[in-house]
């Protein structure tokens, strides 16, 4: 994304952040709306280099998708063949890709077009809104997403309802929890080492209270620990890499970590 554009929206746009006092949740106050939204995501974003990213990866990096659609079937405790999974911001689609070599039928929904064509190109169910699908499913998947929509309630509402019982949302965001105090320090001055408010993209800053509440306010129910300890536990191979994904997976769910919280919600 250019200077010149940032520079010609903030001529008239505010940019400011604000924190609910009574559960600490941190959002921007003026966001773009859904079709700034949309433009943002179709011809401002250089797409090209996380297509990049995603051929030029290294296996690390798909043995780490494969723990994370390992679990998926632990998590469960139902065979892949009879799992439905849905990727809410799949990007170009590499976690389905990885989904679907595990048997486990997979659908996706993007706001770029270039990114649904592509995925759709691999064989996959690809769309452009929840609204398109009338499925339900047994496991969702979100990374990156839920603190970029407008109305995080409303979307979060809606996968619950399309996850059948029993089913988990998984809702991946960066952390906020260190975020009033990175202000502090600027004393109240943005800067690009806050990229959990990054301005027009991050318009929702969680902590770990606050998404857990989040899936409170819309049915859901934040996974006991022990379920995801042995699940881990069943779905792992041996070795430091899977050893190091594990105590993440956790950590990430639990209480946080600097890069993250990955947090397990289901609905009952």
């Amino acid at each position: 994304m250019s200077e010149e554009i940032f520079r010609t929206i903030f001529e008239e746009v505010k940019f400011e952040v604000l924190q609910c006092r009574k559960c600490g949740f941190i959002w921007q106050k003026n966001t773009p709306n859904s079709q700034l939204m949309e433009r943002i995501h179709n011809e401002w974003f250089h797409t090209d280099d996380s297509l990049h990213f995603q051929l030029s990866a290294s296996a690390h990096h798909f043995s780490r998708l494969a723990n994370e659609n390992s679990l998926i079937s632990f998590l469960l405790n139902m065979p892949p063949s009879k799992v439905k999974v849905l990727d809410y911001g799949m990007g170009w689609g590499e976690r389905l890709l990885s989904a679907q070599s595990f048997g486990y039928e997979p659908y996706g929904v993007e706001i770029s077009k270039r990114k649904i064509e592509h995925v759709q190109s691999k064989g996959i169910n690809a769309f452009s809104s929840l609204d398109e699908i009338d499925q339900n499913f047994h496991f969702i998947f979100s990374y990156g997403v839920i603190d970029e929509v407008l109305d995080p309630v409303d979307i979060v509402k809606k996968l619950g309802r399309m996850l059948e019982k029993g089913g988990i949302l998984k809702i991946c965001v960066l952390n906020g929890s260190w975020l009033p105090e990175k202000f502090n320090k600027s004393k109240g001055r943005w800067d690009p080492g806050m990229k959990e408010t990054l301005p027009l993209i991050q318009t929702n800053c969680f902590t770990p209270g606050t998404l857990e509440k989040l899936g409170s306010i819309c049915g859901l129910t934040k996974v006991n620990p022990l379920r995801i300890i042995n699940a881990l536990a069943s779905s792992s191979y041996q070795g430091s890499n899977n050893i190091r994904f594990n105590i993440s997976c956790l950590l990430k769910h639990m209480i946080g970590t600097r890069s993250g919280i990955e947090i397990f919600l289901e609905k009952q």
